[in-house]
């Protein structure tokens, strides 16, 4: 027996059908859980092309990503097409909350739903709204893969659908087949709107529907696959110590001993030519991947602060600091000298190619407004 129930805002568990008691959860085998969107963050990323265990990968993606603690945070993943990943993430007791209050559960988001839906229904393309009590999400699909996942909360309106849709939806998709998913009281109110809404709904489906059709224990999120965070610093040595024990395993022990054969035996046989090509092909891919890995790796914000106030000294007052991907910073704020904050950057190693593009008197201070930019190197 299965039982298709909700996790509301409030933590209280809701059927989903009016005709499951809600005593359902203590006698069913197998609970299909709909869980709060509001309360899993949903990211698309991209990964080196690296073939194997890519969870250190990943945990070094979320550290730079997700603002909660390592050790609070759990996560799921979903791989898509071209080295893309689709990412879950979660507070952990959150996660260990919804276990406790519902036994034997399978947990499922919209995206779990939707996509199998479309593509039992061979649809590649198109703009999904998943309407629900007190949070509506929209999801966007192109050629299978989902490229657009935005969720809002509190109680919607088709109006407000009207204009998030504006503000989501991309020009290139408002062609796309348009799918709503609601409970039926919910669809009379969308009928003074339709006009408004673009893309144009061509088709209302019940949530009920949807999730009775096509959740799978095998499509369920946060159960066996569920990975815990071990921190930025475990995540990085994980992921450096994974790219070099590929690397040096594979390159002395397959390419030195395929060489050395070729080169006794097989010296004239293209076959074993081609095979040394193919390892040094996969060689340099494991190359350019650790190279991207050390590239993007994100900067240690405790460190930037340090070497700042240890040439700025207590004199300036910072009011803004900008340090963007490219490690370009700007600092605004007031000092006396900002001539003199500016030499005493240029004496430290760490920055490089500054500049004062801006210099205003404030006469109630007695000190000048200044902007600074540069180039900041944590090496």
């Amino acid at each position: 027996m299965k039982c298709y129930l909700c996790i509301d805002n409030k933590g209280e568990v809701l059927p989903i059908y009016p005709e499951v008691l809600p005593s359902a959860p203590k006698d069913c085998s197998r609970n299909m859980v709909l869980l709060p969107r509001s309360d899993i963050d949903v990211k698309i990323v991209e990964l080196p092309s690296v073939r194997r265990d890519v969870e250190p990968l990943l945990e070094l993606k979320i550290a730079g990503l997700y603002p909660g603690s390592p050790e609070e945070t759990v996560f799921d993943y979903s791989m898509l097409d071209k080295g893309r990943v689709i990412l879950f993430i979660a507070k952990r007791n959150s996660i260990e909350q919804y276990r406790g209050l519902v036994k034997n559960a399978s947990f499922f988001l919209p995206y779990s739903l939707v996509r199998r839906f479309l593509k039992r229904s061979g649809i590649q393309t198109a703009v999904c709204t998943f309407w629900w009590t007190d949070w509506y999400e929209v999801l966007v699909f192109d050629r299978g893969d989902l490229v657009t996942a935005r969720v809002f909360e509190g109680k919607g309106s088709p109006m407000r659908l009207a204009e998030d849709l504006r503000n989501v939806v991309s020009d290139e998709y408002q062609q796309a087949s348009h799918i709503i998913f609601c409970n039926e009281q919910d669809r009379t109110g969308f009928t003074d709107a339709l006009s408004s809404i673009r893309p144009l709904p061509d088709r209302f489906l019940t949530v009920e529907r949807v999730f009775r059709e096509n959740s799978r224990v095998q499509d369920s999120l946060f159960t066996t696959r569920t990975s815990f965070l071990r921190g930025y610093g475990a995540a990085v040595a994980a992921a450096i110590l994974l790219i070099a024990a590929v690397f040096f395993s594979f390159f002395m022990d397959q390419r030195v001993q395929i060489v050395e054969e070729a080169r006794s035996k097989l010296q004239g046989q293209a076959q074993q030519v081609l095979e040394v090509k193919n390892l040094l092909e996969r060689l340099d891919n494991l190359t350019a991947a650790y190279e991207e890995l050390v590239k993007h790796r994100p900067v240690d914000p405790y460190l930037l602060l340090q070497k700042l106030s240890e040439s700025f000294g207590e004199e300036p007052e910072v009011q803004q600091l900008v340090l963007d991907e490219v490690r370009r910073i700007q600092i605004d704020g007031r000092s006396e000298e900002p001539f003199s904050l500016m030499a005493r950057l240029e004496e430290s190693t760490r920055f490089s190619s500054l500049k004062l593009s801006r210099i205003v008197k404030d006469a109630k201070r007695d000190k000048e407004r200044f902007s600074l930019s540069g180039v900041y190197r944590d090496r």
